[in-house]
Formats: structure tokens, C-alpha cells, sequence
């Protein structure tokens, strides 16, 4: 009975998602950019460089660049490696709210709602880890919990999960980074 009621459940938040008309122009979007991967390698901050596994929608700039470079505090890409170096002099800061810490790690709750653009870079991100993501821009229904390391806030990993929803499954999106 209960297997049923989920099966069901589930089977009716997958046909009203991709019923909808932005969420079908979102996954047929998808469907285009990510044939070709460009972006080979990323760089979290200046002490991590990743072999990328998927092609993720960077804006058109992007397509052309192999290697691109990305704060490891507010997950702004960019080119170059200088342009990461000046930013990391600026005081830029993890977004959300801390709700969780023990031994070097803590994890923040961060609202799509209050932190668009920290929220659409990190699905950005998360993109050239997963094969499969389709939302990227419409984030303000979610939330996500992002874990990162407390001594320099270097992002480790996320969930996320829509807002509200009283569901048996609500996970939209986990991930956690190769090397940890």
C-alpha cells in the first residue's frame, strides 16, 4: 500500500514538472547546450583543479573555454586565473545561513529565493559533475544545503530540495565533489 501511494506520488510530481511549459523549454535548452562538453577542467579556488565530467550551460562566452576558474566562497566563474586572484582579494562570503557545524565542517542553508545568483552559479557548477540537471535559473522555489570546510569555506558538496513541499521525495540534487 505504502510502495503504491509513493509510486504514485512520485509519478505525478515527474508528469506536472515536465508538464509545464518553462520546465519542457528548460530541458529541451538543456537537451542543446550539453552535447559538447567544452569546459574541461575547473578550478575551485586557487588550490583545487578538477577534470570536468559533464557539459554544464555556461553562458555563450564560456563554450569556447577549456579551462575555466571558480571562487571557491561565492562560486563566481570567470576565464582567467588572474581575474581569480583579484577577486580573491575582494571579501566576497558563502552565501546562506549556518546551520550546522562539528569538527572542520559546517553547512549552510541557503535560499534560492534570497540568493539567486550564489544559487545559479552553484547548479552551474554542480552541472559538470552530474549528468543530468535541468534546473539552472528557476531556483526560487528550492533550498539548498551546501558543505563546506569552516577554515576557509571551500565548498565540498550540496543538496538541494523544493520549499514547501509535502512530499516523500524531496531531494532535486546531491552532490559532493571527487576528491572528498
Amino acid at each position: 500500500m505504502l510502495q503504491t501511494r509513493r509510486s504514485k506520488l512520485v509519478s505525478s510530481e515527474k508528469s506536472a514538472l515536465f508538464e509545464n511549459p518553462i520546465e519542457k523549454l528548460f530541458e529541451n535548452e538543456h537537451s542543446e547546450r550539453t552535447k559538447v562538453k567544452y569546459i574541461e577542467r575547473v578550478s575551485l579556488g586557487l588550490d583545487l583543479t578538477l577534470d570536468t565530467w559533464y557539459a554544464s550551460p555556461y553562458p555563450q562566452e564560456y563554450e569556447k573555454v577549456e579551462h575555466i576558474y571558480v571562487c571557491h566562497k561565492c562560486l563566481k566563474y570567470m576565464r582567467k586565473h588572474k581575474t581569480l586572484l583579484n577577486h580573491q582579494l575582494d571579501d566576497c562570503s558563502q552565501a546562506g545561513t549556518i546551520i550546522y557545524e562539528q569538527g572542520g565542517l559546517s553547512v549552510h542553508r541557503v535560499l534560492g529565493l534570497e540568493s539567486k545568483l550564489y544559487c545559479q552559479n552553484l547548479s552551474l557548477f554542480a552541472k559538470l559533475f552530474i549528468d543530468h540537471k535541468v534546473l539552472y535559473f528557476d531556483i526560487k522555489d528550492y533550498e539548498y544545503f551546501v558543505l563546506s570546510h569552516r577554515k576557509d569555506s571551500m565548498f565540498v558538496g550540496y543538496f538541494s530540495r523544493l520549499r514547501n513541499v509535502n512530499s516523500l521525495n524531496n531531494l532535486s540534487c546531491i552532490v559532493v565533489l571527487p576528491p572528498f
